[in-house]
């Protein structure tokens, strides 16, 4: 079974480039940003226990939690 993982992160490099986390692929700062950019954007805290963003369980309790 081969399941494909999407990079989520890098590693600065000593000459200015980055390897990506966890294809291992050597890549610019600009290309960095562009395979991140969409992980920036879709990417929410969530509560591990109910699936849910803090703001969207603050909302339902009526206030502000004491997040961890």
């Amino acid at each position: 079974m081969n399941i494909e993982q999407k990079d989520y992160g890098c590693d600065p490099l000593p000459d200015g480039m980055f390897q990506m986390v966890p294809s291992g692929q050597v890549v610019s700062k600009e290309e960095k940003e562009r395979i991140l950019s969409g992980l920036r954007k879709s990417y929410q805290y969530k509560n591990d226990c109910l699936g849910l963003s803090w703001e969207k369980i603050e909302q339902m309790q009526g206030g502000k939690l004491k997040r961890p």
